[in-house]
């Protein structure tokens, strides 16, 4: 069964409502990432790895205060949690089989190659991993894992959505089956791994750099001595500081106790640090996108909108509304990913002359010299006047979908902007009760659209569909080697050429530290503490 095929099964109703709860979140601190190389590819081998080695760091650890926000009362379980803090603290004692860089792109962690034929995967597992309780990572653990990340109680449920099977054939072999080929399944599993039977315990073991040590306020991380990478960290101990709400993280980050938080700057009601800090911006899959009711007679026409995405100041947006906390992106992948088609990109950037000429061959006139066009279709006029919506309890949407609803004024497009709150915002887009909408969404690290813009999408609000689009997406999101190949470019142009919705931008997500205490951060989006060892903190 293919993947869009899979979809039509899906109930329409229920996926709204689920969706729904992405859509436009004011923040994304629960979304997932992965990516694929193909420097990762190779041949499974049958045979056994070698026994555990245990690398000891070279040289010892200073001791200081390092302090993190977590959640006492909250599940320490990485694949069930949902609280913000344990998520990001995993990072630093639990591993995937991929990570994802900056790039992202999919780099082997405790996978040490794999192979894909067609739908089934094959992963061989490092040998040689210990867990922080000293028994060594093998297949049966993997599979334990991400088979408690189907759960539906996982944030990772939906990423998996179409794996179908999943075993360990062998102590250091693993085996998936998906419902159809996804070129960028390993980009989906940076999901941390956990000892086979552990989902209980209040800390399952992990083969990170750091273990949970200690209760309440003792609690701490402590750096292990038989991490299978051996590389020396920068801390040998950092503190838990449990934390009792907004306020508090505010006090405890002013006062150094806690030593970095994250924030999404741009969100609907922002944490507002006032202390002495510095920001370190890492980009993310968070798209914001104008959306499209193509069930409208004007914007059934692929030419409108293509000209209402011309029409959009992007850069604009970026500098004036998101202070440059986000990237512009006509396309549907962020500017940082190896995916992403610049030079088609530049194709379709701002570009208020060239909307205007694709108006004029939709048929856009204004017949009656007042200011305002009419899209003639046979021997009928319709008004180009568009309900806009965007969330009111978003100050940093509602500024930009104001700025694109005054572009499209200029050129003659009647706008009338509703800014409603997301209740009622909910309603409207489960009615198609709208002609366009300014949405936020996250998306997975392969940046796959297809609940965007497949007929059966969830998220797909507005009806679009082209067989042909679909056809050229599947076809993309199967390939082999996909990040780089021509099936992409394929899929890219025709999505320029139909606009199904018009991409904005991507948001960064922010990563604050006490002035002058750590140097060379590397975060990403899906780990804060990325290359943790050659952080300075001092």
């Amino acid at each position: 069964m293919s993947r869009l095929s899979k979809i039509k099964l899906i109930s329409v109703s229920l996926a709204v409502l689920i969706s729904l709860s992405v859509l436009l979140a004011g923040c994304s601190y629960l979304t997932e990432t992965v990516q694929d190389d193909a420097s990762l590819l190779g041949a499974v081998s049958p045979s056994p790895s070698p026994p555990p080695v245990i690398r000891v760091p070279t040289g010892p650890a200073k001791n200081s205060l390092f302090g993190l926000a977590y959640s006492a009362s909250s599940l320490k379980n990485p694949i069930l949690t949902k609280n913000r803090f344990n998520l990001e603290i995993a990072s630093l004692v639990y591993e995937g089989l991929f990570y994802v860089d900056s790039g992202f792109v999919a780099r082997s962690q405790l996978c040490e190659s794999y192979q894909a034929f067609g739908e089934r995967y094959v992963f061989l597992i490092r040998g040689g991993v210990l867990f922080s309780d000293g028994s060594e990572l093998n297949a049966k653990d993997a599979a334990y894992s991400l088979e408690l990340a189907r759960s539906p109680e996982s944030l990772y449920a939906s990423r998996l959505k179409d794996v179908k099977e999943i075993r360990a054939t062998g102590e250091y072999t693993l085996e998936v089956t998906l419902d159809a080929p996804r070129a960028g399944f390993p980009l989906l599993l940076d999901i941390p791994l956990i000892k086979d039977g552990s989902a209980q315990d209040e800390f399952p073991p992990g083969t990170g750099p750091y273990s949970f040590l200690g209760e309440g306020q003792e609690a701490h991380l402590a750096a292990r001595t038989n991490w299978w990478r051996g590389e020396k960290l920068p801390e040998s101990r950092i503190e838990l500081v449990d934390n009792a709400g907004p306020d508090a993280l505010i006090y405890e980050f002013e006062t150094a106790r806690v030593s970095c938080v994250t924030a999404d700057m741009t969100a609907s009601e922002p944490i507002v640090f006032s202390g002495d800090f510095e920001t370190w911006d890492y980009p993310t899959t968070t798209m914001q996108f104008i959306g499209f009711n193509a069930r409208k007679q004007a914007l059934s026409s692929a030419l409108v909108r293509q000209a209402v995405s011309l029409s959009i100041d992007r850069d604009g947006i970026c500098s004036r509304v998101m202070s440059r906390h986000a990237s512009e992106a006509p396309l549907p992948c962020s500017p940082f990913a190896q995916s992403y088609d610049s030079a088609l990109a530049r194709t379709a950037s701002y570009a208020p002359s060239k909307a205007a000429e694709l108006l004029r061959q939709a048929g856009a006139v204004d017949a009656d010299e007042d200011g305002a066009l009419e899209l003639i279709i046979g021997k009928k006029s319709y008004p180009l006047s568009f309900d806009m919506l965007t969330n009111a309890e978003n100050s940093y949407k509602v500024s930009a979908a104001r700025i694109i609803a005054d572009r499209l004024r200029a050129m003659g497009i009647a706008v009338n902007l509703r800014e409603l709150k997301w209740n009622d915002m909910e309603a409207a887009l489960a009615a198609g009760d709208f002609d366009l909408y300014y949405g936020e969404v996250s998306l997975t690290a392969d940046f796959d659209v297809s609940e965007l813009i497949s007929r059966y999408g969830a998220m797909n609000y507005g009806g679009f569909y082209s067989a042909e689009l679909e056809e050229k997406l599947e076809k993309y999101m199967a390939a082999e080697g996909f990040l780089q190949s021509g099936a992409r470019e394929e899929f890219y142009s025709a999505f320029l050429e139909q606009a199904p919705i018009a991409p904005v931008l991507f948001k960064s997500g922010s990563l604050l530290t006490v002035r002058g205490l750590i140097k060379n951060p590397s975060p990403t989006k899906q780990n804060i503490f990325r290359d943790f060892e050659k952080w300075e903190i001092g």
